[in-house]
C-alpha cells in the first residue's frame, strides 16, 4: 500500500500575509475550502466557491482514497492506494488546486510505500526517507511590475475592488477578496470543524454575530468614564498566539503505543481530545470577557485559527488580560496529566502584541511568534509562561520579560497597591512618571530619583516598599528590584 500526505506549510505565516482583516478571513475560507474532507465544501455549489474540493479531485482518479487511519490535521489531506502511479497523480493535483488558487502558500507532498499505516509511523520514527516533493512559495519574478496593493510581496495581477476601494492584487490576495464563498460558507448547514473556520463554530455556539474588522474590535474595548486608565481606550486591540508546551513528548509517546499495539486509534482519539478541549479553552476565555451592556450581539473576539494545540486570536486591548488568565486557567484545569495519561508535563506559553488597530495583522502575528518563542524558550517548553509587547508604549523590538502563570498574585497585589498612585493625580499619568524613572539606565541616578519620588507623589512609598522591600532606600534599586513592577505597570496601561 502506498500513502501519500499533502500538507500546507508554514499556516500562519501565510494567513497573515495580508495586510487587513478581510485578506486573513479570506485565507482561512479558501485553505478549509481546499483542504476539506469533511464533506462540507461539497454542499456549497459551485458557482459560488469557483474551485474543485478534494473530494471532487478524487472522484477523478479511482483506486485513491482517503486515509482513515491519520490523524484529522488542519491544511493536511491523507491518502491511500495500492497503487502508487494513482496515489502520485492524486497527491500533485491536490497540490495544485491549492497552488492555482493560493499561490504564495508552501506546499509539500510525501509519499511511502508500507503494508499498513502503523508501518509509516515506524518509518518516520526511524527517519527512513519518504519522497516529498515541495511546491515552494511564489516571489516575485519582475522587480520592476506593480507589487500588489495588500501583501506587497508579489506582483499585482489584476484590478479587483475590496469594500468600495478598487487595488491591484497578487493572484493569492485576489483569491482572499471577499465575495459569495464567504457569505455561504458562514450560512453552511454543517459547521466546519476545521480549525480555519474556528471563528465560524464560535460564533454559532455563542449566537453572535462577527465583528467586521479590527477597528470595530478595538471600538469594544472601550471603557465607561471613571474606569478607564488611559485616555483613551477604544483604539488597540491585542493578539495572542499561544502554543501547548510538551505535546511532542506526549505524541511521541502514543505513535510508539500505536506501532507496539499495530493501530492508531488512542493516538486519534487523544488527538481529538487535545484539540476539543483546546477549542474549550477559547470558547471559555471569549465567554469570560464578553460584555452584552457595551457588545450587544457582537462576539468581542476573532479567533483567527485553532490547530490541535495552539491558538491565534484578537481581542480588545483592554480585555486581554482576563482574556489570557481565563484561557490558561482553563487548559490547565482540562489538560492535567490525569486527562492524558503518559503525557508527562503539559503546559501551554503564549506571545501577546498590544497594538493600535491599524497596526498590519502580519506584523502582530510575526512578533506575537517571537514572543511566543521566547516564553516557551524561558522554561525550556514546560511551564504556562507569558510575554508581551506593548508596540505603542514599548517598540516592537521585545526584550527578556517573560513571566509564569503563578507571578499572577504578586502582580495582583502590585496592580493593586499601584492603584492608590499619585492621589490628586491617579491614573495613567502618575503610573507614566513611575515607569520612567523605574527605567532610567543608570542605577544610582535611578535610586536617587526612586527615593525623591517616594516623597513627594502620593501612593509611591508604599509601591515601592511592596516592590523592592522595606529597606530600598539603603540601598540602590537594581533591575531585579525593578523587573517586576514594571511588569505590573505596563499590565495596568490596559487593564480594566
Amino acid at each position: 500500500m502506498f500513502y501519500a500526505a499533502v500538507g500546507i506549510k508554514q499556516i500562519q505565516a501565510h494567513l497573515a500575509r495580508s495586510r487587513h482583516l478581510w485578506g486573513r478571513r479570506g485565507a482561512s475560507d479558501m485553505l478549509f475550502y481546499l483542504t476539506d474532507v469533511s464533506g462540507v465544501a461539497d454542499g456549497i455549489q459551485r458557482s459560488d466557491r469557483n474551485l474543485w474540493t478534494v473530494t471532487e479531485i478524487l472522484s477523478t482518479h479511482p483506486g485513491v482514497a482517503l486515509n482513515p487511519d491519520a490523524a484529522d490535521t488542519d491544511g493536511v489531506v491523507q491518502l491511500m492506494s495500492a497503487d502508487r502511479a494513482k496515489v502520485e497523480a492524486a497527491a500533485r493535483e491536490i497540490a495544485i488546486n491549492v497552488k492555482l488558487h493560493l499561490p504564495a502558500a508552501t506546499v509539500e507532498t510525501s509519499i511511502r510505500e508500507a503494508a499498513t499505516f502503523v508501518d509509516t509511523l515506524r518509518a518516520e520514527r526511524d527517519a527512513q526517507p519518504a519522497d516529498n516533493r515541495a511546491y515552494p512559495s511564489s516571489v516575485i519574478e519582475f522587480p520592476l511590475a506593480h507589487h500588489c496593493d495588500e501583501c506587497s510581496s508579489a506582483m499585482a495581477s489584476g484590478r479587483i475592488t475590496v469594500r468600495e476601494q478598487q487595488l491591484r492584487l497578487c493572484r493569492d490576495c485576489a483569491s482572499r477578496a471577499p465575495g459569495p464563498r464567504n457569505v455561504t460558507l458562514q450560512r453552511a448547514r454543517e459547521t466546519p470543524v476545521s480549525g480555519f473556520m474556528v471563528e465560524q463554530r464560535m460564533l454559532r455556539d455563542l449566537k453572535l454575530n462577527q465583528v467586521e474588522d479590527f477597528k470595530q474590535l478595538a471600538k469594544l474595548g472601550r471603557l465607561p468614564e471613571g474606569h478607564a486608565p488611559r485616555t483613551s481606550t477604544d483604539n488597540h486591540i491585542a493578539t495572542i498566539f499561544a502554543d501547548g508546551n510538551g505535546l511532542g513528548a506526549l505524541f511521541d509517546h502514543l505513535r510508539e503505543d500505536a506501532i507496539e499495539k499495530g493501530n492508531t486509534g488512542h493516538l486519534l482519539d487523544v488527538s481529538k481530545r487535545i484539540k476539543n478541549a483546546t477549542e474549550d479553552g477559547l470558547k471559555a476565555a471569549i465567554r469570560s470577557t464578553l460584555s452584552p451592556e457595551r457588545d450587544g450581539a457582537i462576539m468581542a473576539a476573532i479567533p483567527h485559527i485553532l490547530g490541535g494545540d495552539d491558538v491565534l486570536v484578537s481581542v480588545p486591548a483592554t480585555r486581554v488580560w482576563p482574556f489570557l488568565r481565563a484561557f490558561m486557567t482553563t487548559m490547565k484545569d482540562k489538560l492535567s496529566d490525569e486527562a492524558f495519561e503518559g503525557a508527562g508535563s503539559i503546559s501551554f506559553s503564549a506571545g501577546v502584541v498590544i497594538c493600535h488597530q491599524a497596526f498590519p495583522i502580519g506584523d502582530q502575528v510575526e512578533l506575537a511568534e517571537n514572543l511566543l518563542r521566547r516564553a516557551k524558550k524561558q522554561v525550556y517548553g514546560d511551564g504556562w509562561t507569558f510575554a508581551w509587547q506593548d508596540v505603542t508604549n514599548e517598540g516592537t523590538s521585545p526584550g527578556d520579560r517573560v513571566l509564569a502563570m503563578e507571578d499572577w498574585p504578586r502582580l495582583d497585589e502590585l496592580i493593586h497597591t499601584a492603584k492608590n498612585l499619585g492621589e490628586e493625580r491617579k491614573g495613567n499619568t502618575a503610573r507614566a512618571t513611575v515607569r520612567s524613572e523605574l527605567r532610567i539606565p543608570d542605577i544610582e541616578t535611578r535610586s536617587l530619583r526612586l527615593r525623591h519620588l517616594a516623597d513627594r507623589l502620593g501612593g509611591a512609598k508604599d509601591l515601592f516598599d511592596l516592590a523592592f522591600g522595606n529597606s530600598w532606600r539603603e540601598g540602590n534599586v537594581t533591575d531585579a528590584h525593578t523587573s517586576d513592577l514594571l511588569a505590573a505597570l505596563s499590565i495596568m496601561r490596559w487593564l480594566a
